[in-house]
């Protein structure tokens, strides 16, 4: 009886490392990636036009993490604009659009958040057109982004700049100058949200479980809304589902009800 207990252990820390990480949101210093901190107000929105290979030359705090609200003057106070080629397209489970720029050798990572994450941020309208732009982009295409200079601690990113600068969030995104333009018919990736039984009314939704709570699903995001709040019925790409299956699925709730 005593043998099966620490086999029983062994067990369930195999099933918690193998399981994914939920989704949802991100934590670490996370007013400060979508421009909602403090200090948001002291950034100029003028775009400094630059290289990839100029940004990662610059020098990092030694601890960005350290300033968890607040932000590391003059970079993170900028707005750059650079231009490079899309060699990574990425979902993050905290709802960020992840894409990894190259020029030459000299590589940049840039976030587009889940609008529904960044809803106090004071970049909200830019980051919602610039991550509906991003939905019809395809690796390869030369494009040229916009976005504000950010410091991620290096912690093994593919693709990250060598002093772990990003553009976060990312502002605007279009087609270089004689580069071939965005595709506009192109349908989206879908998310593994998609597989849930969903729904395109509420009152349908509520057909199929009516003892649970309806919730509406970005598809793409995996975040779940509730009625009344904003983006209740209003993103792009998602659905009405019910929530215990949500949860079972690895959806997780908007920021604010986590």
């Amino acid at each position: 009886m005593m043998a099966a207990f620490p086999r029983t252990l062994a067990v369930a820390a195999l099933l918690c490392v193998l399981a994914p990480p939920a989704l949802g949101c991100g934590y670490e210093r996370w007013n400060v990636k979508v421009g909602a901190d403090p200090d948001a107000g002291l950034i100029s929105t003028g775009p400094h036009a630059t290289t990839i290979a100029e940004l990662d030359r610059l020098p990092a705090p030694p601890a960005p993490e350290s300033r968890f609200n607040s932000r590391w003057r003059p970079v993170e106070t900028t707005v750059y604009r650079v231009t490079g080629q899309v060699s990574a397209i990425r979902h993050e489970r905290d709802g960020d659009l992840h894409l990894t720029l190259r020029d030459g050798l000299a590589r940049l990572i840039v976030e587009l958040p889940s609008p529904e994450c960044a809803e106090k941020s004071r970049f909200l309208s830019k980051i919602i057109q610039a991550r509906e732009t991003a939905d019809f982009l395809r690796r390869g295409e030369v494009v040229t982004v916009t976005g504000v200079g950010f410091f991620d601690v290096l912690h093994g990113q593919r693709g990250a700049a060598p002093n772990g600068i990003e553009l976060h969030p990312v502002l605007a995104i279009s087609g270089a100058p004689g580069a071939v333009s965005l595709p506009r018919n192109a349908p989206p990736p879908q998310s593994s949200a998609s597989t849930l039984p969903s729904f395109a009314t509420a009152a349908r939704a509520h057909q199929h479980c009516p003892a649970d709570t309806v919730v509406w699903l970005n598809l793409r995001s995996g975040i779940y809304h509730f009625a009344g709040e904003r983006w209740y019925g209003r993103t792009r790409n998602g659905a009405y589902v019910c929530r215990r299956e949500a949860d079972r699925a690895g959806m997780r709730a908007t920021r604010n009800r986590q």
